[in-house]
């Protein structure tokens, strides 16, 4: 019983400061803010994607946005600053190489006529200068017509992440 009172005590102590008269302050000590400025990471949009995501119509654009949207609301609640790029602005080495990570949502459809160069830019960045990318979904599989690339459709996420699909078409 008496362990049992010691205890409700301390704990009545600490929930209720104001009121307990056997701690006092005697000396508060001021501490240094953190100067450690967070990473800056890339929240990459696709415009191609947006108009195919859920087999395209408006119903799947608006699911593509409220995707979009849910990864720019997750970051600002972590505190992780961002900033939004679309996903054509990533063959330009130069605007992705300052991130310490590349969020992709979702970037399964994409402009052929730039695939190579993206594919180059995001391969350097991640097995050359260690940037972080974050993906969901297939990656860079089809093309801006909502056909798949020719060959093999998920050579880019096996080339990019080291991942190969394996139910399904799974390529060489």
């Amino acid at each position: 019983m008496a362990i049992r009172r010691l205890a409700w005590c301390l704990v009545f102590e600490l929930l209720c400061p104001a009121r307990s008269s056997r701690f006092a302050v005697s000396e508060t000590v001021q501490l240094e803010p953190d100067v450690q400025v967070p990473a800056r990471v890339a929240v990459v949009y696709s415009k191609y994607t947006a108009q195919h995501f859920w087999g395209g119509g408006a119903a799947g654009y608006k699911g593509y946005q409220q995707l979009y949207a849910s990864v720019q609301i997750q970051l600002t609640t972590a505190g992780i600053r961002f900033d939004l790029i679309q996903f054509e602005d990533i063959h330009v080495f130069s605007k992705v190489v300052t991130y310490s990570a590349i969020i992709i949502p979702y970037a399964s459809h994409l402009d052929l006529t730039t695939a190579k160069s993206i594919e180059d830019t995001l391969l350097a960045c991640v097995h050359k200068h260690n940037i972080g990318i974050v993906i969901a979904g297939d990656f860079l599989t089809h093309d801006s017509n909502n056909h798949p690339r020719p060959g093999n459709p998920y050579s880019a996420m096996t080339k990019i992440l080291g991942v190969k699909r394996v139910n399904g078409y799974g390529g060489e």
